[in-house]
């Protein structure tokens, strides 16, 4: 019984403070222009003792018009509202205001109470009465138990709070287990503590020393101390009253509207996509791209309405939206809101976060409106894989996903069985741990890694494929080197792509040579057989491949490439395209940028240094050099390519094998 959270609702001057202050003994106006004035401004807060030892927070809100953001800064979290009417005036504007709001916010139960019911006669108060039970019809207190009380005589009190204990026996208990968030209503300094934060913890709980994130900046804070209904704690829960002591640096950013939660459990986004409901008694309707005032948790801020599939949302109708957000905010799918007229400023709508942070780029309003729909009738599985079936980069995440789709109060080992279902089902694919696509996303990055994939096989037709550093930039290159690798390999399983060497190809490709280029690859590698330790250098190439004997057949193989490139190449560009061809062949090997060898005769070399080292212990690069009867210059290049090779290692001047 701890954990509940009592509200009143009702029009100013009903006597809702003093109703709380004869229920509880506590006097929740604090403010000296409230006592001045006699009315409520600010929320306040008191807490009734119950039958079993416990408390019940108690949140009081100001009735008057001028104050209805500050009722909605509190509103959010109630198990309990009671409905306050002055027997001497009845239902006046905030009574229905307040009713609206409270039903918008999905509070779960309530009490009609009809206050100063000493002030008129017993007929005046059986009509006050029918009254109040006529505009409840079709709310959540159509049903509510009524009582009729006077909190300037105590008539009625006792009644009343007997009453409550009944109805706060009935309310369901809260998980606790949920990451813990509480919006925060309040934050003041206070002398000898610092900073203190209240608010009703509607999720999950806090302990005393735990570092906590502020949203939506996601600074860190620490707790230094926590009281509960006022009382000092070392643990707060979901469905209390906290006050919480906070030191570090962010603090100075601390305010109403802004959240405290588990560190880095929430996202903040700029972007809501909603179920909106106008309220049937509004005068107003809700023309697309409107300017509103949004109340979500304990923050408000403005928004532009995007209605989806519609042009103007009229009294008692119902649709899905976008709202574009004028600053980040955090929310949880399902949260509920409360949308109010920028001008004239009067309560208009409210309804359900569904996707808490949709993609920023909106597609088609029907694509929306279909998913919408169909993410509203998910089950959690459903609703998971649809969360997992988009192309931001955002949706990767594991746990992103499951936030968005409102599974955090999932237990892990049936979160667990959700994954491993789509996963054997081939609807979901991990990219590396708690790294996920959707099969429908592999199969659009398959289909543009194909196209990708084609043009260059079309221009590079000898080349067996693209380096994978090449291929993660081209197909990815907005996203991390894991995403990259991962996604490469989702391809290559679903053979889309695979792998030869360190190089990636389409499934489908191989190589084309035809006669005429296999028959100048081999003149190329009987010129490198020819040189043998002391290749050409790189400025010598053309010379030395392309001479008068065979410039004919050169031009026909060029014409060829060029033909199935499309586009004219260049003699270098050619014979440099050869020159890969037999590299990924084997049957060359690059020393540096500016030579090449046969492959046999540098793995002759490495013969010989292995066998030299192994004889006398290392190697010398004078005896290396007159053992290949080469130059200086063509021995470093070799040696330098066996230390890169991890075949041997240079210390001082002589050589050892690794």
């Amino acid at each position: 019984m701890n954990n509940i959270i009592i509200g009143t609702a009702g029009h100013v001057d009903h006597g809702k403070s003093s109703l709380i202050r004869a229920l509880t003994g506590v006097e929740t106006d604090r403010l000296a222009e409230e006592k001045k004035r006699g009315i409520t401004i600010e929320l306040g807060f008191a807490w009734l003792d119950l039958p079993d030892g416990g408390r019940a927070g108690i949140i009081d809100v100001p009735g008057h018009e001028r104050f209805i953001s500050n009722m909605l800064a509190g509103a959010g979290g109630m198990d309990l509202a009671l409905l306050i009417v002055a027997a001497d005036e009845g239902v006046m504007p905030q009574t229905r205001e307040h009713l609206e709001i409270l039903s918008l916010l999905g509070v779960p139960q309530g009490i009609i109470v009809i206050n100063k019911a000493d002030l008129v006669d017993s007929e005046w108060l059986e009509l006050v009465s029918e009254d109040v039970r006529e505009n409840c019809v079709g709310t959540f207190l159509e049903n509510a138990p009524l009582y009729q009380v006077s909190a300037q005589t105590g008539a009625g009190i006792e009644e009343l709070r007997e009453a409550i204990f009944q109805e706060l026996s009935q309310i369901k208990e809260k998980n606790p287990d949920l990451p813990f968030r509480l919006p925060i209503d309040r934050a003041f300094a206070k002398d000898g503590f610092g900073l203190v934060v209240t608010g009703t913890c509607l999720e999950g709980r806090v302990q005393k020393g735990e570092e906590l994130s502020l949203y939506p900046e996601a600074a860190k804070l620490k707790v230094r101390s926590i009281q509960v209904h006022g009382r000092e704690a070392e643990l707060g829960q979901a469905g209390q009253r906290l006050a919480i002591n906070l030191v570090g640096e962010a603090k100075t950013q601390v305010s109403r509207g802004k959240c405290l939660a588990r560190l880095d459990s929430l996202i903040p986004t700029e972007y809501l996509e909603v179920q909106v409901s106008v309220l049937p008694s509004s005068k107003y309707s809700i023309k697309t791209e409107s300017r509103l005032h949004l109340h979500l948790g304990a923050s408000e801020q403005l928004c532009r309405i995007i209605l989806y599939g519609k042009k103007e949302l009229n009294p008692g109708e119902t649709a899905v939206a976008r709202l574009n957000l004028s600053e980040a905010i955090v929310a949880k799918y399902q949260d509920p809101f409360v949308l109010r007229f920028y001008s004239p400023l009067s309560t208009i709508a409210g309804g359900q976060v569904l996707d808490p942070f949709p993609p920023k780029q909106s597609l088609s309003a029907k694509a929306r409106v279909e998913f919408l729909n169909a993410w509203q009738e998910a089950s959690d599985k459903e609703r998971l894989a649809l969360a997992i079936d988009s192309q931001s980069r955002h949706y990767y995440k594991l746990k992103t996903a499951v936030l968005r789709a409102g599974l955090d109060a999932v237990k892990e080992t049936e979160l667990a069985q959700l994954v491993a279902e789509l996963s054997s089902e081939k609807r979901i694919y991990e990219l590396s741990p708690n790294l996920y696509v959707s099969a429908a996303f592999l199969e659009k990055m398959g289909q543009s890694a194909q196209a990708i994939f084609a043009e260059y096989h079309q221009a590079q037709p000898l080349r067996a494929g693209m380096r994978r550093e090449e291929a993660r930039s081209r197909i990815a290159p907005k996203v991390g080197l894991e995403i990259q690798d991962g996604l490469l390999n989702a391809l290559t399983e679903l053979k889309y792509l695979k792998n030869i060497d360190k190089l990636v190809a389409d499934y489908n490709f191989s190589p084309q040579r035809s006669p005429a280029v296999s028959a100048f690859e081999s003149h190329i590698l009987k010129a490198y057989e020819a040189a043998g330790f002391e290749p050409f250098v790189r400025e010598e190439v053309e010379a030395k491949l392309i001479t008068d004997r065979n410039a004919a057949e050169f031009a026909a193989l060029k014409q060829e490439l060029t033909a199935k490139g499309q586009k004219e190449s260049s003699n270098s560009e050619i014979l440099d395209l050869l020159l890969e061809d037999l590299i990924e062949q084997g049957e060359l090997i690059r020393l540096n940028s500016e030579l090449l060898i046969s492959a046999t005769y540098y793995n002759q070399a490495k013969e010989i240094v292995r066998s030299t080292i192994e004889a006398e212990g290392a190697l010398r690069l004078a005896d290396f050099r007159d053992q290949i009867k080469s130059s200086r210059k063509y021995a470093v290049a070799i040696l330098e390519k066996m230390d890169k090779d991890k075949l041997t290692k240079l210390r001082g001047d002589l050589r050892f094998l690794i």
